[in-house]
Protein backbone atom coordinates (compact mmCIF):
# COMPACT_ATOMS: atom_id res chain seq x y z
CA UNK A 1 0.00 0.00 0.00
CA UNK A 2 2.27 2.73 -1.24
CA UNK A 3 -0.07 4.99 -3.13
CA UNK A 4 -2.72 7.59 -2.45
CA UNK A 5 -6.36 6.51 -2.82
CA UNK A 6 -8.84 9.42 -3.01
CA UNK A 7 -11.66 7.17 -1.76
CA UNK A 8 -10.26 7.40 1.79
CA UNK A 9 -9.32 11.08 1.74
CA UNK A 10 -12.68 12.16 3.15
CA UNK A 11 -11.39 15.69 3.82
CA UNK A 12 -9.91 15.98 0.30
CA UNK A 13 -6.65 17.35 1.68
CA UNK A 14 -3.98 15.43 -0.26
CA UNK A 15 -3.13 18.40 -2.48
CA UNK A 16 -3.87 21.08 0.11
CA UNK A 17 -0.72 23.21 0.46
CA UNK A 18 -1.20 23.73 4.22
CA UNK A 19 -1.51 19.97 4.78
CA UNK A 20 1.42 19.21 2.49
CA UNK A 21 3.60 21.50 4.64
CA UNK A 22 2.72 19.27 7.60
CA UNK A 23 2.99 15.80 6.05
CA UNK A 24 5.59 16.73 3.40
CA UNK A 25 6.43 13.78 1.14
CA UNK A 26 4.46 11.21 3.14
CA UNK A 27 1.75 9.18 1.41
CA UNK A 28 -1.72 10.03 2.69
CA UNK A 29 -3.74 6.86 3.37
CA UNK A 30 -6.72 8.33 5.22
CA UNK A 31 -8.24 11.65 6.33
CA UNK A 32 -11.48 12.40 8.15
CA UNK A 33 -13.14 14.37 10.92
CA UNK A 34 -12.97 12.67 14.28
CA UNK A 35 -13.76 13.20 17.95
CA UNK A 36 -10.79 13.15 20.31
CA UNK A 37 -11.53 12.48 23.96
CA UNK A 38 -9.10 14.51 26.07
CA UNK A 39 -7.67 13.37 29.41
CA UNK A 40 -10.49 15.19 31.22
CA UNK A 41 -13.09 13.13 29.34
CA UNK A 42 -14.30 15.99 27.11
CA UNK A 43 -14.69 15.47 23.37
CA UNK A 44 -12.96 17.77 20.91
CA UNK A 45 -13.58 17.98 17.16
CA UNK A 46 -10.40 17.19 15.28
CA UNK A 47 -9.17 15.88 11.97
CA UNK A 48 -7.12 12.72 11.68
CA UNK A 49 -4.62 11.90 8.95
CA UNK A 50 -2.93 8.52 8.60
CA UNK A 51 0.14 8.38 6.39
CA UNK A 52 2.81 5.80 5.65
CA UNK A 53 4.86 7.20 8.57
CA UNK A 54 2.58 8.85 11.13
CA UNK A 55 -0.84 9.64 12.54
CA UNK A 56 -1.68 13.34 12.67
CA UNK A 57 -4.17 15.02 14.98
CA UNK A 58 -5.20 18.40 13.53
CA UNK A 59 -7.46 21.23 14.60
CA UNK A 60 -8.54 23.10 11.45
CA UNK A 61 -5.26 22.49 9.60
CA UNK A 62 -3.25 23.30 12.71
CA UNK A 63 -1.06 20.43 13.89
CA UNK A 64 -1.90 19.40 17.46
CA UNK A 65 0.04 16.12 17.58
CA UNK A 66 2.12 13.92 15.32
CA UNK A 67 2.34 10.29 16.41
CA UNK A 68 5.10 8.52 14.53
CA UNK A 69 4.19 4.94 13.67
CA UNK A 70 7.49 3.74 15.14
CA UNK A 71 6.31 4.72 18.66
CA UNK A 72 2.85 3.12 18.41
CA UNK A 73 2.50 0.19 20.84
CA UNK A 74 -0.94 -0.91 19.73
CA UNK A 75 -4.64 -0.07 19.58
CA UNK A 76 -7.54 -0.91 21.88
CA UNK A 77 -11.05 -0.81 20.50
CA UNK A 78 -14.55 -1.38 21.79
CA UNK A 79 -16.62 -4.12 20.19
CA UNK A 80 -19.85 -2.15 20.81
CA UNK A 81 -19.00 1.50 20.14
CA UNK A 82 -17.00 3.68 17.75
CA UNK A 83 -14.22 4.27 20.30
CA UNK A 84 -10.57 3.33 19.96
CA UNK A 85 -7.34 4.21 21.76
CA UNK A 86 -3.87 4.50 20.24
CA UNK A 87 -1.21 3.44 22.76
CA UNK A 88 2.28 4.91 22.37
CA UNK A 89 5.79 4.64 23.72
CA UNK A 90 7.48 7.93 24.72
CA UNK A 91 4.31 10.07 24.94
CA UNK A 92 2.63 11.37 28.09
CA UNK A 93 -0.66 9.63 27.44
CA UNK A 94 -2.62 7.49 24.99
CA UNK A 95 -4.91 8.96 22.35
CA UNK A 96 -8.63 8.24 22.67
CA UNK A 97 -10.81 8.77 19.59
CA UNK A 98 -14.37 8.19 18.39
CA UNK A 99 -15.17 7.62 14.71
CA UNK A 100 -17.79 5.73 12.76
CA UNK A 101 -14.92 4.82 10.41
CA UNK A 102 -12.72 3.38 13.18
CA UNK A 103 -12.30 0.05 11.35
CA UNK A 104 -10.82 1.81 8.30
CA UNK A 105 -8.61 4.01 10.50
CA UNK A 106 -7.27 0.97 12.37
CA UNK A 107 -6.76 -0.87 9.06
CA UNK A 108 -4.62 1.98 7.71
CA UNK A 109 -2.69 2.29 10.98
CA UNK A 110 -2.02 -1.45 10.74
CA UNK A 111 -0.86 -1.11 7.11
CA UNK A 112 1.54 1.66 8.06
CA UNK A 113 2.68 -0.25 11.16
CA UNK A 114 3.37 -3.37 9.09
CA UNK A 115 5.25 -1.38 6.45
CA UNK A 116 7.44 0.29 9.11
CA UNK A 117 7.89 -2.55 11.61
CA UNK A 118 7.34 -5.68 9.49
CA UNK A 119 4.86 -6.91 12.07
CA UNK A 120 1.15 -6.68 12.71
CA UNK A 121 -0.31 -3.96 14.92
CA UNK A 122 -1.18 -5.32 18.39
CA UNK A 123 -4.94 -4.96 18.71
CA UNK A 124 -6.96 -5.39 21.89
CA UNK A 125 -10.75 -5.82 21.59
CA UNK A 126 -12.57 -4.58 24.71
CA UNK A 127 -16.00 -5.98 25.49
CA UNK A 128 -17.34 -2.69 26.81
CA UNK A 129 -19.10 0.22 25.12
CA UNK A 130 -16.85 2.86 26.68
CA UNK A 131 -13.07 2.94 26.87
CA UNK A 132 -12.92 5.80 29.39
Amino acid sequence: LEEYNPDYDFLKVNKDSDIRKIIRDEILYFSDNILKINHYGFSQKRQILVTNKAIYNLDNKSLKRKIEIKIVKGVSTSNSSDEFVIHCFELDHDYHYVSERKRKIIQFINNSYFFNKENFLPLCLIHNSSLT
